[in-house]
């Protein structure tokens, strides 16, 4: 969507009303595109930057962190024979996570230009399984 050059030289743009959710943009600055430099919410992946824009309804949404038990992600760095260097992934655990029992596993991979730390910043996946769990509705 164009922004509009007003009179006093201020380029402005309204959109909305938007429902509530997680949305991305970025902005076309003389043919590059760039995050929003006043918004410091901004995505990290391989791909040029973007930046988040979160609407809130009348309470928290799946997605936001919530006043419940809260598990753990950890980084772990291993070595790839296939690309010859050292990758990431991340691990969550669930709140009063126990080594000596088995959980179901869920793998989320990237792609299109993404990161493997995108699922915790960007897509907020920790916080979505917290809620999930706290909620006694487990993914399976």
């Amino acid at each position: 969507m164009p922004f509009e050059k007003g009179a006093d030289g201020v380029w402005t743009l309204t959109v909305g009303p938007l429902r509530p959710d997680m949305y991305v943009y970025h902005l076309i600055v003389d043919g590059v595109q760039v995050a929003d430099p006043s918004n410091t919410v901004a995505g990290f992946t391989a791909m040029p930057p973007y930046s988040q824009l979160i609407v809130h309804g009348g309470g928290p949404a799946y997605y936001d962190a919530r006043n419940v038990p809260h598990g753990a992600v950890t980084r772990h760095i291993y070595r790839s024979e296939v690309t010859g260097g050292e990758r990431e992934l991340y691990v969550y655990t669930p709140p009063g996570y126990d080594r000596s029992k088995k959980y179901p596993v869920l793998y989320l991979v990237g792609g299109s230009g993404d990161l493997p730390h995108n699922w915790v910043y960007d897509g907020r996946v920790n916080l979505m399984m917290d809620n999930l769990l706290a909620e006694g509705r487990p993914c399976r």
